[in-house]
């Protein structure tokens, strides 16, 4: 009788934790997959990302047109400048492709992890207790975990990428700044018809104040910024991905070991917990 009554609690068991899985598949395939593939869900990365975005765009943008202006300046005294400032605007387009993956990726991942990957967490775990397959469901937990860590990359590599950046951020600011002074100078040197005053040849030799010693200052900031963007943008996240393959590597190599008889223990320990008979 005692027999009896533990398989009853052992079938109740099997059937409760199938039931629990089975509605955490169509929450994940539904619910959970509309919610985590919408971006409007992730404010603080995204907000961090498009403010990195903004940085690149607009920093980009004034080297690009201070180099132009800086190659327009008569005796090519400041050309060698101006073509490493040009130069460096396959480094920021790097950097924004990147960032663009990043915004990206942060929904896809969502809807791959709780589309497709979630789900199939809960289909080998309800096949490896309905046909009693202990591998089965050793693949379910570590398909979980790995669906955990894919959802926390991103995000994790932003808020590490934030910490570092915070320390520069005034430098991207400063580099911007004397970059459109620059080019606002050289502008101001020129008349109507785009030919330059003879005072603009005057700055250009005047000393260390003079516009040749300012774009060299410029073009060492936008060197350091560069180094910066690229290390916030790019070498965290792929350092991140790199540890987090390492981890993924660990965790199929781990050994995770289910009794067989997981539901008989659980359930005679009900039985031990429950009322005693009269």
């Amino acid at each position: 009788m005692e027999d009896s009554g533990s398989r009853k609690v052992e079938i109740a068991i099997k059937l409760a934790a199938v039931l629990v899985l089975a509605a955490l598949l169509v929450l994940s395939a539904t619910a959970g997959d509309d919610y985590f593939s919408d971006p409007t869900h992730y404010p603080q990365t995204l907000a961090s990302l498009e403010n990195k975005q903004a940085q690149v765009l607009k920093l980009t943008g004034a080297c690009a047109t201070t180099a132009t202006l800086l190659a327009a300046v008569p005796d090519d005294a400041t050309t060698p400048v101006a073509d490493e400032l040009a130069d460096l605007a396959s480094t920021f387009a790097i950097v924004l492709s990147v960032i663009f993956i990043e915004k990206y990726s942060l929904t896809l991942i969502g809807h791959a992890a709780f589309g497709c990957l979630f789900p199939a967490v809960c289909l080998f775990g309800i096949a490896g207790i309905l046909f009693k397959k202990p591998f089965l469901k050793r693949l379910a937990i570590k398909l979980g975990i790995f669906g955990a860590i894919i959802c926390l990359i991103i995000p994790f590599a932003m808020d590490v990428s934030d910490l570092i950046e915070k320390t520069s951020e005034y430098k991207i600011e400063q580099t911007i700044t004397e970059a459109e002074g620059i080019s606002d100078e050289i502008n101001e040197s020129k008349d109507d018809e785009g030919n330059f005053f003879t005072k603009a040849w005057e700055k250009i030799t005047g000393g260390v104040s003079g516009l040749l010693d300012r774009a060299s200052d410029l073009l060492k900031n936008t060197l350091e910024t560069a180094a910066v963007l690229l290390a916030t943008a790019c070498i965290i996240p792929i350092a991140v991905l790199f540890a987090t393959a390492w981890m993924i590597k660990l965790l199929f190599y781990m050994q995770i070991n289910i009794p067989d008889d997981l539901s008989k223990r659980v359930a005679a320990r009900f039985r031990r917990r429950g009322p005693k008979a009269e």
